[in-house]
């Protein structure tokens, strides 16, 4: 099973570590939920814990379609123009892109129906089979999407993008985080990254972020996330 590390060097030319910093958040956390999903007791499921990862997931799932969006939409199209083989390849991780939706589409109703108080013991035991087959499947899905999309794309990036160009980029993507989560998707990535990274992160951040980071979103976010920690 893959874990939630990238598997290949990246190119020494390829600057864009908070585009990285993204996805090594959403590998941490579909990794967390599918653990935590697996410790579930579905002959007397907790509805409130329930709830509380169906309403994780919401948040996860917003900040990974405002990403897919800007790949397809933004970044993917000036790579193919940079790199017509990339055209190819582009085509292939729209295909996952849509494939993930789907399966989330089925995760969305699949949480929607446990919380339904109407079902049988029966029925929850069927919906919580499914439900944890369903997460396992989406997590190597999107590990495996993930990794496809690193050793596809940062060599393309590397050898036909100028670093101030990653640089705007990386300006653009961070404008197109959700506004309801504004508060959560700065510790949502910063969560995900080791010592070294973190600092270096931080440290470019303006003074005003890193004060609202310290002194609200954190905690907020760890109100979150609590239930991974349980």
């Amino acid at each position: 099973m893959l874990d939630n590390n990238m598997t290949f060097s990246r190119p020494t030319r390829f600057k864009m570590d908070g585009f990285l910093a993204i996805h090594k958040a959403m590998r941490k956390e579909i990794v967390a939920l599918d653990e935590a999903i697996k410790q579930i007791d579905f002959h007397k499921p907790d509805s409130a814990t329930v709830a509380r990862m169906e309403r994780w997931f919401h948040f996860y799932w917003d900040m990974v379609v405002a990403h897919h969006e800007t790949e397809d939409k933004v970044f993917f199209p000036i790579l193919v123009q940079r790199d017509l083989d990339f055209g190819e390849k582009m085509r292939l991780l729209e295909m996952d892109h849509n494939e993930l939706h789907s399966m989330v589409d089925s995760l969305v109703r699949l949480f929607r129906e446990l919380l339904d108080f109407k079902n049988s013991f029966d029925e929850r035991l069927v919906l919580g089979h499914r439900l944890t087959n369903l997460t396992g499947r989406f997590r190597e899905k999107l590990l495996t999407h993930l990794q496809r999309e690193e050793e596809m794309m940062l060599p393309v990036v590397a050898a036909r993008l100028s670093e101030k160009e990653q640089q705007d980029f990386e300006k653009q993507l961070q404008k197109t985080t959700p506004r309801q989560h504004l508060a959560l998707a700065l510790p949502w990535i910063l969560s995900a990254l080791d010592e070294a990274e973190f600092r270096k992160l931080y440290s470019t951040l303006p003074l005003p972020l890193r004060l609202f980071y310290r002194l609200s979103w954190k905690s907020k976010y760890d109100r979150l996330t609590a239930i991974f920690q349980s």
